[in-house]
């Protein structure tokens, strides 16, 4: 809606505001796959999305990431009363990846959530780390006009959205003979040390699994468009054969402020997908434009 303000007889600004949200329920899903639901492989990274009867489209599921483990005994099994869980020689248990006799788990590997506390890191594990439905998306125009200028400033707005990150997945898994990011040197080294980045493992995918690691809000508010615009008055025009004359600038896409790491936080769903999920596939971002112009009528 356009709330306009005057002063004066010179100036004018009319400002619009608009707010969306969209919502989805599955309302019924066929019989057998009402208890574990309707599960889809995203085809990045072992990344799935489910959907039960009475929750929407566009949950992404996987391991929720908890840090990285700074030493070897921090990998020891706890239970839901954060006892330690000792085996059979009266050892504390070693947290394993997949199955019983699967890989234990050591100082520099990702810490994800054992959510039986099984003392396993498994499917049995996957949860809901993120939803692709924003919370709500819009735009906010503002026109300005005094006396002959004439100012046009628009922002649009995602908030709530999560994205896959699958740029990071590419550029941070650690995977011998691929370039990666710098944000990688500081990966964990040796005992004690304590940072995000886990260490690097060849032949090896625990680190770099499905998890909520690589899921981040993409909340952003972008200047889109920046214009101003000046028309000749038109006593001045008289003198010509020219019944209006303006000349304008614009540009698009100028700014962005967003908390989101990837290079561009507009990101679309997957297409082809039964459920929409947000993926960063390293998308470029849309370049800023600049526009000069004149407009006359004779």
């Amino acid at each position: 809606k356009a709330v306009p303000i005057e002063l004066e007889n010179s100036f004018r600004w009319s400002t619009y505001f608009n707010i969306s949200q969209n919502k989805n329920t599955m309302l019924t899903l066929p019989e057998s796959y009402r208890e574990e639901g309707f599960s889809e492989d995203l085809g990045y990274g072992g990344f799935e999305s489910i959907v039960f009867e009475d929750t929407n489209l566009g949950g992404i599921f996987g391991y929720r990431a908890k840090g990285v483990y700074a030493r070897d005994e921090d990998t020891y099994v706890r239970d839901r009363n954060n006892n330690l869980v000792y085996d059979e020689n009266g050892r504390p248990r070693r947290l394993r990846y997949q199955t019983a006799t699967g890989v234990e788990f050591e100082g520099g590997d990702m810490i994800y959530e054992d959510i039986n506390h099984d003392g396993l890191i498994n499917e049995l594990d996957v949860v809901q780390i993120g939803d692709a439905n924003p919370t709500c998306l819009g735009m906010w125009r503002n026109d300005f006009t005094y006396k002959t200028w004439s100012l046009g400033v628009s922002f649009y707005y995602s908030i709530g959205q999560d994205v896959i990150n699958g740029t990071r997945y590419e550029i941070e898994n650690m995977d011998y003979g691929m370039n990666q990011a710098t944000s990688v040197e500081r990966r964990w080294k040796k005992q004690g040390d304590v940072t995000d980045m886990p260490r690097a493992l060849e032949g090896d995918d625990r680190n770099y699994v499905a998890s909520s690691r690589f899921v981040e809000d993409a909340s952003y508010v972008k200047l889109k468009e920046l214009s101003l615009t000046y028309n000749f008055n038109r006593d001045l025009l008289k003198r010509t054969f020219l019944k209006s004359l303006k000349v304008y600038v614009s540009a698009q896409d100028l700014f962005c402020i967003s908390k989101y790491k990837g290079i561009n936080p507009e990101i679309g769903y997957n297409a082809g997908r039964a459920n929409t999920i947000a993926i960063d596939k390293q998308q470029t971002p849309s370049p800023i434009r600049v526009t000069f112009g004149v407009t006359a009528n004779f």
